[in-house]
């Protein structure tokens, strides 16, 4: 059985805890967008859940959910321009999340802030810059849920334009950035 099909049913990603998550059907119905949708949804699960029993497997956990949500994004497909019209939410809304209590959740790690380059690629090189895990963690949740509203709404393009358009330019270097942290402190252990 591929991993897909193993993810539409609810089934367990080794190592992962993808467990139990159902799959809203969309007109779509993309198996990239469906596998992307398991994840994201097992992110956010994962963020709103009270932390774990110790910092290392908090980091083990978060390190193999910002790997996976790096990986199913790179495969989204395009879907043209989004409808946008009924946005799922407003930035009152936005605000009523309980966003204290996802940040205390992060919170728990082992660590929260660490040294990056914003834009390696430059010449010469940025001076590093201090990245807040606990930002980065909640930024990617706040994206990942906007775009889980409307694929749950139904409008799976809209979301697939949320993920995507969000990847490119702010909850993937939020990701990339906390992965390469928590895998650096991993390293140092």
């Amino acid at each position: 059985m591929s991993l897909l099909l193993s993810l539409e049913r609810g089934a367990q990603v080794p190592g992962s805890g993808f467990l139990g998550l159902a799959c809203p059907r969309t007109t779509m119905s993309h198996p990239a967008i469906r596998s992307f949708y398991v994840v994201a949804k097992e992110y956010c699960r994962w963020a709103e859940s009270p932390p774990g029993a110790s910092d290392s497997s908090e980091a083990a956990r978060a390190q193999k959910l910002l790997a996976a949500l790096v990986m199913h994004a790179l495969d989204l497909p395009e879907t043209g321009r989004p409808s946008l019209s009924e946005e799922p939410a407003t930035k009152d809304e936005r605000e009523k999340l309980d966003v204290e209590k996802v940040c205390r959740r992060f919170a728990a790690l082992p660590f929260r802030h660490y040294a990056e380059v914003f834009a390696p690629t430059g010449k010469p090189p940025q001076e590093p810059i201090t990245g807040d895990l606990v930002d980065d963690l909640r930024d990617i949740y706040l994206d990942l849920r906007r775009g889980l509203r409307h694929y749950e709404a139904g409008r799976e393009a809209d979301a697939v334009f949320e993920w995507r358009t969000n990847f490119g330019f702010h909850w993937g270097p939020h990701a990339t950035g906390a992965l390469h942290a928590l895998l650096c402190h991993e390293a140092r252990r």
